[in-house]
């Protein structure tokens, strides 16, 4: 069972929250500006990753890495899908 979700916010400062909600609930402020929907869902599989290195092994860390896949392939199929545009 997921215990925690990772998510992306953009908060009113133009910045980043990342957030673990669930039973484990502490998040991740950054003021970084995200240029593309590729770099932002980089971003947030890169953050999914941090939080799972805090915690022991178990259903939650496992989940984050499978979040953090997730993650990385939306971020690929975005990169794609630019790159296309591109063209």
């Amino acid at each position: 069972m997921l215990v925690g979700r990772c998510s992306a916010l953009a908060d009113g400062d133009g910045g980043v929250r990342r957030s673990l909600g669930g039973a484990i609930g502490f998040s991740i402020r950054r003021a970084t500006v995200v240029t593309s929907r590729a770099e932002q869902y980089w971003r947030v599989a890169r953050d999914c990753r941090l939080m799972a290195e805090s915690l022991p092994a178990g259903q939650n860390r496992s989940a984050l890495l499978e979040m953090a896949e997730e993650w990385g392939r939306l971020a690929d199929q975005q990169d794609h899908a630019t790159d296309l545009k591109k063209e």
